[in-house]
């Protein structure tokens, strides 16, 4: 039978423990997640490591609980935070938030000096292979929960947030798709398993508008002029950005929708009339998990569906993005 895994990503907008007595709203946060039904959420602008999540450290007098209380406890949701590099002073990270009803975090058995033990493969940051990034990626590798010794695969997930204020932003996107990617879908973790590899997050670039046409220009004129050999680009147009690499991996880049709000909604009655752009995308071999993936990649219609269509109470209480989910239907 198969079975549909829902993949999120959502960056929360500098949420840390100060979201414990201001307006964030941390119940509508959960109810986002739990009403989606998202099995695993890749998480963007984390800081305090992650303790919104957990409460641990945080004065017991504070009225408001953690995120993952009003999900239902830390026995039903996974949850590991991670500095990602960022070296302002807000200290941003990443995490991953799982259910633990459907995954859990894969696992092998490993024997030293006769001893044998179950080793657990918890999310490790990803260094950039000698490319200098402002934030490295996070990985984490999951197994359907439930069955005995995990499953014959598992979806492997990257998360990412690139620096808005690189001089060359292209660089960094670049790195991703053209060499970090490809070696973590590559890697024979556990032999002869099937493994599902998605990079998600916040890519701060329009990579599957019309937009993507000039990000391709910009692209190509700025390593033509560095004397930097340029990947093929398969697609430019609104179906994703595809890139070949030197591993011989097809990269396709996906969900085409609006995802960051405004500071101020236009007053227009246009559908976009809050949103500002599209950075929030997934990116996946097509060879290795095309066949997988179940319609479209999309938003959540987070701004409707839980604040009423009140641009500015979303933006105010949740965060200035909205979460994104695309569906795996894994046999």
């Amino acid at each position: 039978m198969d079975k549909i895994y829902r993949i999120g990503s959502f960056n929360l907008n500098n949420i840390g423990i100060g979201s414990f007595t201001n307006s964030r709203d941390l119940v509508k946060i959960a109810s986002i997640i739990q009403e989606e039904r998202l099995d695993v959420v890749a998480l963007q602008e984390v800081l305090s490591e992650g303790k919104i999540f957990t409460k641990n450290d945080v004065p017991s007098s504070i009225a408001k609980s953690s995120i993952i209380t009003y999900l239902g406890g830390p026995k039903r949701w996974g949850f590991e935070w991670a500095y990602s590099g960022d070296e302002s002073p807000r200290h941003e990270g990443y995490a991953f938030l799982w259910n633990k009803k459907r995954l859990r975090l894969s696992t092998a058995k490993v024997t030293r000096n006769g001893v044998t033990f179950e080793r657990i493969y918890y999310p490790r940051m990803i260094p950039s292979y000698g490319d200098n990034m402002k934030r490295n990626p996070y990985f984490a590798r999951f197994t359907p929960q439930g069955m005995p010794g995990g499953s014959s695969f598992e979806i492997r997930l990257i998360c990412v947030h690139t620096y808005f204020g690189a001089k060359d932003k292209n660089k960094e996107i670049d790195v991703l798709l053209q060499n970090i990617y490809p070696k973590l879908a590559a890697m024979n973790f556990q032999n002869g398993y099937t493994k599902y590899t998605v990079l998600l997050g916040d890519y701060n670039a329009e990579l599957v508008t019309d937009k993507n046409k000039a990000y391709v220009e910009q692209r190509n004129e700025y390593r033509a002029k560095n004397n930097i050999r340029i990947p093929d680009v398969i697609k430019t147009d609104g179906e994703g950005c595809v890139f070949s690499s030197k591993y011989g991996v097809k990269v396709k880049t996906v969900q085409d929708q609006l995802t960051t709000l405004k500071k101020k909604e236009n007053t227009e009655e246009f559908a976009d009339r809050g949103y500002a752009s599209n950075y929030d995308h997934f990116s996946y071999d097509e060879n290795q998990i095309g066949h997988v993936v179940n319609g479209e990649p999309r938003r959540i219609d987070a701004v409707r569906l839980y604040c009423g269509d009140d641009f500015e109470k979303y933006f105010k209480t949740i965060s200035d993005h909205i979460p994104i989910v695309m569906e795996l239907k894994i046999n």
